[in-house]
């Protein structure tokens, strides 16, 4: 949900700025998009299919998700030139400690789970366990291995669909917004420019000095070639 959120509001937030600044909302050019494409179909059959998760053990089904993050993480990688990439990597990445560190899920407090679902009957759940079809596993703060990255923070109680979420998920969610903003700048081959202009200056310059080296001339390092 805080993902997506981030995407719609830098899509929107990118294409006000593009009608600003006078020019056209640009188009992703992304690399391997099939590792993103990959992992959300993944954990879409596991977790949104419950007849096929049934299929699979609580172990595997971890293993499952925790590969999937990992397609992400590659997924990122392979895209760092793009803006906000560096963020998607490192939230992902830090979800995905957290989770290794606590059995393949993502932990969270008794505590969250009370806040965020304050008509489900404690019953419902045991700590130490899977909660419920989620990708969350129920544990106290002493139980958890890094706990300030766990599924701790609540969409405040005036959202209607109110979730939980992770440090993690906090910069990833940045990334995104930071990339979807982006798209409605011009692009900008200042560096590529620059480069081009002081390869040609060195070419120059090389030129010249062996041009007045064959003529017994003393090349004047302070002339500038047109």
């Amino acid at each position: 949900m805080i993902l997506l959120t981030a995407i719609l509001l830098g899509l929107l937030s990118g294409m006000a700025r593009a009608e600003v600044e006078k020019h056209h909302y640009q188009t992703l050019n992304l690399n391997k998009p099939g590792l993103v494409l990959l992992a959300f179909l993944v954990q879409l059959f596991i977790f949104q299919l419950p007849h096929l998760g049934i299929t699979l053990s609580g172990g595997w089904m971890a293993i499952v998700l925790i590969t999937s993050q990992i397609l992400l993480i590659a997924f990122s990688l392979v895209n760092l030139k793009q803006p906000g990439f560096y963020l998607l990597a490192i939230g992902t990445l830090l979800n995905v400690i957290v989770m290794v560190l606590n059995g393949g899920w993502m932990p969270m407090a008794p505590e969250t789970i009370s806040n965020l679902y304050p008509q489900a009957s404690p019953q419902s759940w045991t700590i130490g366990e899977r909660l419920w079809n989620s990708k969350n596993i129920v544990l106290d703060e002493e139980m958890t291995r890094l706990p300030f990255l766990s599924d701790r923070m609540i969409i405040p109680e005036w959202s209607p669909y109110r979730v939980a979420f992770s440090a993690g998920d906090v910069i990833l969610s940045a990334g995104a917004f930071w990339l979807f903003w982006s798209l409605g700048g011009k692009r900008r081959k200042y560096k590529e420019n620059k480069n081009e202009q002081n390869e040609y200056n060195r070419s120059t310059i090389r030129t010249d000095w062996r041009g007045s080296h064959r003529e017994g001339i003393q090349p004047d390092p302070y002339r500038r070639s047109h």
